[in-house]
């Protein structure tokens, strides 16, 4: 016996010996699919470009539209910085004062430029919840509602300005495309409200719950919808109202960028490749950086009969706008504010 269990061991030490380990942590297959995806952007957005004429072009640049377009983008953020306190307040985040929500979103906005697309959320959770946590479900569901407000609302622009494309005769292919994109992210934001609501009475909660992912998102779902349901009416309309008014001011900054390229696109087409980037970059290929945002952004241009040239020069230019948008960041993140206090009064805020 002694023998056959030693034979046993030694088998064991040298299947140890050609056992090739578990996969590198970050090897997940969303992580694969992101790398493959970012490539093939990357690809069709900057191969085979001329970078002289790209480069003569911005240099040729209108620099009062570039300054306009920097302001506009600027005014885009003041006011979502403004409906993220809107929205802090009323699912029940009080800070002692102002400045403390708005140095919240702007130190988030930088990590945005930091961190992949979706983990920059965690810097803005992680501020709310510091010291202490208690806000951590609140936090979670205010930064959720507002993607959502902001996917919703980019959605509802591309649709609208995707059916004023196709009335107009211009790109009619890439209309199409941006109804795909946009009406698809609907539905599914529809259908996430139908599992939360119906799910119970049909069974398919139960069947979604089978799944530790599933009881995951089921969880968020019910948080997210809690915060939603004890919001006043008031602060809800307000914050509908910021979400197309910075969505429309962010593609109004994109177009003004495009006229002082000399990149005469129609603005109801700009208005529509921008609704695509912005829902674009929720999908798994978001890797933030140079290449996603921007290389999303010169396919579209393409697709809608543009030159290489001047989609990556747009690009590259919508690229150092957005870097320095960021710049207020830097003092919000050594200036942040402490925890705020869970379920005070509104008036508190004031």
């Amino acid at each position: 016996m002694e023998s056959r269990a030693g034979v046993y061991q030694v088998r064991q030490r040298s299947t140890a010996k050609l056992d090739w380990g578990r996969m590198p942590a970050w090897l997940t297959p969303i992580n694969v699919l992101k790398l493959v995806g970012l490539s093939l952007l990357l690809v069709f957005a900057f191969v085979g470009v001329d970078y002289g004429e790209t480069f003569r072009t911005i240099g040729d640049a209108s620099w009062s539209l570039v300054l306009a377009s920097f302001l506009l983008l600027n005014l885009a953020l003041l006011l979502r910085a403004y409906r993220w306190r809107v929205l802090a307040i009323a699912s029940g985040l009080i800070y002692r004062s102002s400045y403390d929500y708005y140095a919240v979103f702007y130190a988030s906005w930088l990590a945005n430029f930091i961190l992949p697309q979706g983990v920059s959320s965690a810097a803005r959770l992680a501020m709310i919840s510091e010291g202490g946590g208690r806000s951590l479900g609140r936090g979670l569901a205010a930064v959720i509602i507002e993607r959502l407000a902001d996917v919703a609302a980019a959605g509802i622009l591309g649709l609208v300005f995707m059916a004023w494309v196709i009335r107009n005769g211009q790109g009619t292919v890439f209309a199409v495309v941006v109804g795909l994109i946009c009406g698809g992210v609907l539905l599914l934001l529809a259908g996430a409200v139908v599992a939360r609501r119906l799910g119970s009475r049909i069974g398919l909660r139960a069947t979604i719950e089978r799944y530790a992912l599933g009881r995951r998102v089921m969880a968020i779902l019910d948080e997210t919808f809690i915060a939603f349901s004890e919001m006043e009416r008031r602060p809800l309309i307000l914050m509908t109202g910021l979400s197309v008014l910075t969505a429309f001011i962010l593609a109004t900054a994109l177009y003004v960028a495009a006229l002082a390229l000399d990149i005469h696109v129609p603005f109801a087409l700009m208005v529509a490749a921008w609704a695509v980037v912005n829902l674009s970059v929720m999908l798994p290929i978001s890797i933030q950086g140079l290449g996603p945002r921007e290389g999303i952004l010169i396919v579209a241009l393409v697709g809608s009969g543009e030159a290489q040239e001047a989609g990556v020069a747009l690009g590259l230019l919508w690229f150092v706008l957005l870097s320095a948008s960021r710049l207020p960041g830097i003092v919000a993140w050594f200036h942040r504010p402490v925890a705020p206090a869970v379920g005070t009064p509104p008036q508190v805020a004031a």
